[in-house]
């Protein structure tokens, strides 16, 4: 299944289609869009929303992290 992306960056709210490829994190996702040659895979941030990091220090935070990015991967379609 592929996911539609509204990338308001390259002009005028165009829709592109897209391949989920990873999810990186609570907010950020690597998805293989068409437009460019090779089906180029590129991160994209989901805006308006600001995850705990993965890499934090605090292991409350990580734990917290680690919940959003499953959050986020559940949301998503497979593929």
């Amino acid at each position: 299944m592929t996911l539609l992306f509204l990338l308001a960056f390259l002009g005028g709210g165009n829709v592109y289609e897209g391949r989920v490829v990873r999810v990186i994190d609570g907010d950020t996702i690597r998805v293989a869009i068409g437009i460019w040659p090779d089906e180029e895979v590129t991160a994209i941030r989901v805006r308006g929303v600001d995850t705990p990091e993965l890499k934090a220090k605090c292991p409350e935070e990580r734990a917290l992290a680690q919940k959003a990015k499953a959050f986020t991967a559940g949301f998503l379609p497979a593929g």
